[in-house]
């Protein structure tokens, strides 16, 4: 049974760290892991969080949540952003629609 997993490169490491991405993948490669890459996933929406921006980070939560729909594991190579997903999307995603400045 092999295990797949749906990589998230996160805006931060995609920009900044690409190589930290391709070692990441080939790391799983190496372990027997099939790794898909959703083509949809942009951002998860922590800096318009931390910067006040809910209306935006709630659509960026949803935007991440729909391109990894149907993915067993999500991998990603950032501790910030594998946070926010366990974090803080529950927070904003639930209850009222947040109100723009």
């Amino acid at each position: 049974m092999s295990v797949r997993v749906a990589f998230f490169a996160t805006c931060l490491a995609d920009r900044l760290y690409a190589d930290a991405c391709a070692d990441a993948v080939r790391l799983l490669r190496r372990l027997g892991v099939e790794v898909d890459f959703p083509p949809a996933q942009t951002c998860c929406g922590q800096p318009a969080l931390n910067a006040g921006y809910r209306v935006e980070a709630r659509r960026m939560a949803r935007r991440t949540l729909e391109a990894f729909r149907g993915a067993e594991r999500v991998v990603l190579p950032s501790g910030s952003c594998a946070g926010m997903l366990r974090t803080h999307f529950p927070r904003i995603l639930d209850g009222p629609e947040p109100q723009e400045l």
